[in-house]
């Protein structure tokens, strides 16, 4: 059951429906599959720590983010990766919870490398997101 922290800011957004993915860092020890129960935090790892919600994974997606140039690499179902245009990127950041490309990318520049190549995009059932307590 893999367990992800979300900031404040992202709660309204996943349990409203709008936000159904989370772009994380690939796991090393037991990797996300489709078909995992997901347990959504916020203030993980501190006193304040309380889940709000609860899915199931239904897509993991390769990426592959350069935060400084604004360029992202997505792999397909078959392995093939492309780089996003100017308007997937667009609905790529929205989606994530941003307001717009450069907010995303400014988000990704706190890992402080170039590349950013061993990331993915974990997807969750929003037909199967269970709040919990207030969100």
């Amino acid at each position: 059951m893999p367990a992800y922290n979300f900031q404040e800011s992202f709660v309204v957004p996943i349990v409203e429906l709008k936000k159904t993915h989370t772009i994380r860092r690939r796991r090393t020890r037991r990797l996300t599959a489709p078909g995992d129960s997901l347990m959504l935090y916020t203030g993980m790892r501190t006193k304040q720590a309380r889940m709000f919600a609860a899915s199931v994974c239904v897509k993991v997606e390769p990426v592959v983010i350069w935060p400084w140039a604004g360029k992202l690499l997505m792999a397909d179902e078959r392995g093939a990766w492309h780089a996003l245009n100017e308007n997937e990127l667009k609905g790529l950041a929205v989606a994530d919870g941003f307001s717009d490309v450069a907010k995303f990318f400014e988000f990704f520049k706190r890992y402080a490398k170039e590349c950013l190549d061993d990331f993915e995009i974990v997807h969750w059932d929003p037909k199967a997101l269970v709040a919990v307590g207030a969100g």
